[in-house]
């Protein structure tokens, strides 16, 4: 049984190899329950990598991923949702035809459905389950302040609602980690603002524990309680955000050679 003060998640010498190009190199991460930690770097310092390896899109070369005291590494994407941890992606990935409330309420299947044929010959266990997917699906949207447009079509919706739906569909599997590839891309300041202040909410109300890529730096200092630094790879720092601001290091390596893009 996994110790409620434990980590949620451990890893360990992460490592991953494209052919001749070493991606990620002896990745070491440890999350207590309710952080929120942020991971930056230049572009092509392999963020998006590491999230595809703890997520499981990626299997690693070498190393070890633990995630609510189960061993996930190299066992795909079905082992990190059923072992608690849910994503978001860089670019958006909605399905743009369907309405806002089926696009959470797709997700919410994966966690409270039960199963074709229950569903097929309308079992009252099956419409007790999609009574409570509905409703769900509907408290996810109120959250994230989309219930005015729970039947439009997703595709329809202002670019900042679309990353909001996002953020709400991947809630909906009821995950204990939330992984956000580049929440605020597209913002802007007063979404991004309302972004910082809905994830600080969602960590609040269910105790989730939060990893987030960000360029913003901006919300990655006012968001984060401790920041990681990925540089070709490799972990240069980590810490307090003030203290990885102010390290010489990262004014070299990152916001530096990219200020702008940081």
């Amino acid at each position: 049984m996994q110790n409620e003060n434990a980590p949620f998640l451990e890893v360990a010498s992460l490592s991953k190899r494209f052919g001749g190009v070493q991606a990620v190199l002896d990745y070491e991460l440890s999350l207590a329950p309710g952080e929120i930690v942020g991971l930056i770097g230049p572009n092509g310092a392999g963020k998006t990598t590491v999230f595809n390896l703890l997520s499981g899109v990626l299997a690693p070369t070498s190393g070890s991923i633990r995630a609510g005291g189960r061993e996930i590494a190299g066992r795909g994407p079905e082992a990190g949702s059923a072992a608690g941890i849910g994503r978001t992606f860089q670019n958006i990935r909605l399905f743009p035809a369907l309405s806002v409330l089926d696009n959470v309420r797709a997700a919410c299947h994966r966690r409270l459905g039960r199963g074709l044929w229950p569903t097929l010959f309308r079992l009252p266990g099956a419409r007790a389950s999609e009574a409570a997917i509905l409703a769900r699906a509907r408290e996810m949207l109120e959250i994230m302040n989309l219930s005015a447009a729970a039947e439009q079509p997703a595709g329809s919706l202002p670019y900042g609602d679309q990353r909001r739906l996002e953020i709400a569909r991947a809630l909906a599997a009821g995950p204990t980690l939330l992984l956000l590839d580049e929440p605020a891309a597209g913002l802007n300041p007063g979404e991004t603002e309302g972004l910082r202040q809905a994830i600080r909410a969602l960590r609040d109300r269910f105790g989730l524990t939060v990893l987030l890529v960000e360029h913003d730096m901006g919300l990655v200092m006012r968001l984060c309680e401790r920041v990681q630094v990925l540089v070709h790879g490799r972990l240069l720092t980590e810490g307090p955000p003030a203290a990885v601001q102010a390290d010489q290091r990262v004014v070299a390596a990152y916001l530096g050679s990219g200020g702008a893009d940081a």
